[in-house]
């Protein structure tokens, strides 16, 4: 029997956590009431695992009782249609500007990394070569009192640390790393999108025939409602990955760079 090829639906982590939330329920207390260890829920929440048919079934049992309906399933994106046959796929980092809080650190670099390397599964798999890079401020350190360099390192990333901002480091070797074989390079920045340091950068890199992606949850809305930044008019808002899954909505945006300039939506073609 061929094997059953991906449906339009595809399993929702995110709605784990707004049943509990719902009904006013730590990660500890929902999974006490389930019968699995906190950690367990705490993956499923994120996507990193996904629970069984028996698990799915006692949350929305539990669910229906307060009067909720749960919807575990949603449609499938389309993948990103990419024009080059054996792309080289670069992916960097932006850290200082797309980082967790201390408090979340213990499972976030672990189920952002597989959250991040999923979507660029789905989104291009036929690259022919991968390569990780981080940027790390060394403030980060006094910020948020740990040092992710090591672990990221475990996950497969190349580390840059410096002690001052890195958006020139990762200009410079954006550039380096793209101008070998420009058309046959993918780039993706997980970066915050007011970060319009990178817009030129992008323009650019576009030029030269290198695809680009701004890959970064929602900033949060009451600050960009109805406007985008320089560097979301530069990359298009179809190149926009916007990752899902609960580990995302722990990041807090820093503010972006004093000279970010907001273009209205109507601004873009």
């Amino acid at each position: 029997m061929a094997p059953v090829k991906p449906g339009r639906f595809k399993f929702d982590p995110g709605t784990i956590a707004q049943v509990r939330k719902h009904l006013g329920l730590s990660q500890k207390m929902l999974a006490a009431l389930l019968g699995v260890p906190a950690n367990t829920l705490s993956r499923w929440e994120t996507g990193a695992t996904t629970p069984d048919a028996d698990s799915l079934a006692a949350i929305y049992s539990v669910a229906a009782q307060h009067g909720m309906s749960a919807q575990f399933f949603r449609k499938r994106k389309k993948a990103v249609k990419v024009s080059k046959k054996h792309p080289c796929l670069l992916v960097f980092w932006d850290f200082e500007y797309l980082s967790p809080h201390a408090f979340s650190l213990t499972n976030f670099l672990d189920d952002a990394d597989a959250s991040v390397r999923q979507e660029l599964d789905r989104l291009f798999p036929a690259t022919s070569s991968r390569r990780f890079k981080a940027f790390v401020q060394q403030s980060t350190v006094f910020l948020y009192g740990y040092q992710p360099t090591d672990e990221l390192k475990k996950l497969g990333w190349r580390v840059r640390e410096g002690t001052e901002d890195l958006s020139d480091d990762i200009i410079s070797q954006c550039k380096s790393d793209c101008g070998h074989e420009p058309e046959d390079t993918i780039l993706v920045l997980l970066t915050h999108p007011g970060r319009d340091e990178y817009a030129d950068l992008v323009r650019e890199l576009k030029n030269k025939g290198v695809e680009v992606y701004l890959m970064a949850p929602d900033p949060i809305m009451h600050l960009w409602s109805g406007e985008v930044t320089a560097l979301v008019e530069a990359v298009g808002h179809e190149h926009w990955i916007k990752p899902t899954g609960q580990v995302w909505s722990q990041v807090p945006y820093r503010p972006p760079t004093a000279s970010s300039t907001l273009l209205r939506e109507s601004s873009i073609r």
